[in-house]
C-alpha cells in the first residue's frame, strides 16, 4: 500500500470530533450538512471524517443508518486519543472551562483552592485560566449547544491531564457510564 494513500486514512483529531458528536446524536438523524454545522466544518470535511472512520470501524453502516461502535469509541477516547493526541498546555488566557472544571462535571471532581483553572481558549470564553489546545480547534464551539458533547470532550481532557490517577479513573468510569448508559460495562 503506497505510505502516502496509508496516511491519508489514519484518524484525525476531527475524526474523533465527529464520532463523538454522532453518538450524541443517538437515533436522531443526522446528514453531513447538520453534522458539520453543529461541529463549524465544512460538510465535506465531516464526509471525509466519516469515511476515516469508517475504514478504522469506529462509525458503522446498516439498514441505511450510520452509527459509532461504542467499543471502539470507548477504547480510542480513553486509550488512545490522550496518547496520541496529548495535552498542549498554553499560558493564561480568556477560554470555555475544560477537564474538572467544565460545568458540566461540577461537583465530581476535587479541586484544590489554588488549583488554576483548565480552559479552552475562546474570545467568548467564561473564565480566565491555564490554556489546553482542544482536541480540535473548533471543539469551544461546538460544545457551546450540546451539554452531553461538552461533558466527554471534557472528560477526556481530564484523562488527557490528570496528575492523580483517581481523576484519571473516575473520568474513564463516567465515559464509561455515557458510552453505555445502560449496558453493564462488563458486558463490552
Amino acid at each position: 500500500m503506497n505510505p502516502e494513500y496509508a496516511a491519508a486514512k489514519m484518524l484525525r483529531p476531527q475524526d474523533v470530533l465527529v464520532a463523538c458528536k454522532i453518538f450524541t446524536f443517538a437515533d436522531d438523524g443526522w446528514t453531513y450538512s447538520r453534522l458539520g454545522g453543529a461541529l463549524s466544518i465544512s460538510a465535506g470535511e465531516a464526509h471525509n471524517a466519516v469515511g476515516r472512520g469508517k475504514i478504522s470501524g469506529l462509525i458503522t453502516s446498516s439498514n441505511r443508518k450510520t452509527t459509532v461502535s461504542k467499543k471502539k469509541l470507548f477504547d480510542l477516547l480513553t486509550v488512545s486519543v490522550p496518547q496520541i493526541f496529548y495535552a498542549q498546555r498554553q499560558q493564561v488566557c480568556l477560554g470555555v472551562p475544560t477537564s474538572i472544571w467544565a460545568k458540566e462535571l461540577a461537583g465530581k471532581f476535587e479541586m484544590g483552592k489554588d488549583d488554576i483553572p483548565l480552559v479552552w481558549p475562546h474570545p467568548s470564553g467564561s473564565l480566565r485560566g491555564e490554556g489546553l489546545v482542544p482536541l480540535y480547534p473548533t471543539v469551544p464551539k461546538a460544545v457551546q449547544h450540546d451539554s452531553l458533547l461538552y461533558e466527554i470532550m471534557a472528560l477526556v481532557d481530564v484523562i488527557r491531564t490528570a496528575v492523580e490517577p483517581c481523576d484519571r479513573k473516575l473520568a474513564v468510569d463516567l465515559l464509561g457510564k455515557i458510552v453505555w448508559k445502560e449496558e453493564k460495562i462488563a458486558s463490552k
